[in-house]
């Protein structure tokens, strides 16, 4: 589950800066998040023996997720981290909670997961695009 960081923008930092001297609510952290932590290990023992073969044209298209997920992000200062992992693009958009999500509805269309976290004040949007079929014991298990 390895990943490399391939974009980050944050918008709403700047925004925040600008329009007073503390944290907002809602965006202090608190240390380290041992579940999150288990459960990366959980998937990583699951998935260990599992073989990825490429999906050319997926692989083709990733470009254009990216650039489609940094297009949208400008265009609406949406934070966003995009990272690469080996068989998929993920891209994430830190959103408040009173912000509509129809300008994703692009990217929605091609992601092949979603995920949220919802915070206080902010929801995360994880959009996966798989470039790769991931299988394990036999059974396709992505995308």
């Amino acid at each position: 589950m390895d990943s490399s960081i391939i974009f980050e923008k944050k918008y709403s930092q700047f925004i925040h800066e600008c329009c007073s001297n503390s944290t907002p609510k809602g965006c202090e952290t608190s240390g380290e998040n041992t579940a999150s932590n288990d459960l990366t290990d959980y998937v990583r023992k699951l998935l260990g023996d599992s073989v990825s073969i490429i999906i050319p044209e997926r692989l083709e298209q990733k470009n254009y997720f990216i650039e489609l997920s940094k297009e949208i992000a400008e265009a609406y200062l949406i934070d966003i981290i995009i990272k690469k992992y080996h068989n998929r693009v993920t891209a994430t958009f830190s959103l408040d909670c009173e912000a509509g999500f129809s300008c994703l509805k692009p990217l929605i269309c091609l992601a092949d997961e979603i995920t949220f976290q919802i915070g206080i004040n902010s929801v995360l949007i994880s959009l996966d695009y798989y470039t790769h079929a991931t299988y394990h014991d036999g059974r396709r298990v992505f995308p």
